[in-house]
């Protein structure tokens, strides 16, 4: 009889340990669910911020090739200005879904495209008048100081985002 007690109450103590057990084991699954639904939103501002920052790097890579080979004439100097206006592209397409959730971040990205087309083109025309008519030319389209102009309207709309 004494054995027959010892065996019911091993296997209480065991059914109480694996309940405690189980018990734990829900709790902490709900916590870290409760984590990474608290977590998802500021992920998500995250990846618009350093998406927007890709963008104002990749604006400044094209104008800093575009710098370069317009003080030296040297086509090297274009390879960041080619680069840098290849991936504008993919990162407005890029903030585009990210803020696809909010109107106003996306009305602030389609005041932003016109603003970085005509940079772009601003931009193309230094170089272009450079090619054609040299280091003046391309002073010229400078000291309009609309490519800063353009410059400042895009920082001050990403910074907005």
């Amino acid at each position: 009889m004494t054995q027959y007690l010892v065996k019911r109450a091993n296997l209480l103590v065991f059914g109480v340990l694996l309940a405690i057990l189980a018990l734990v084991g829900a709790a902490t699954w709900e916590r870290l669910n409760a984590s990474r639904q608290v977590r998802e939103p500021s992920q998500h501002s995250y990846d618009i911020l350093l998406a927007s920052k890709d963008l104002a790097i990749a604006l400044r890579d094209a104008e800093r090739g575009q710098r370069g080979y317009v003080l030296t004439g040297r086509d090297e100097y274009l390879a960041p200005y080619d680069a840098a206006r290849d991936r504008l592209g993919v990162h407005q397409g890029e903030l585009q879904k990210l803020t696809a959730d909010n109107p106003d971040q996306q009305r602030r990205l389609r005041e932003l495209a016109p603003v970085i087309a005509r940079k772009l083109e601003e931009l193309a025309q230094t170089v272009q008048a450079r090619r054609d008519g040299g280091l003046d030319a391309a002073e010229r389209i400078v000291d309009t100081d609309a490519g800063r102009d353009f410059m400042v309207d895009a920082e001050r709309t990403l910074s907005g985002l």
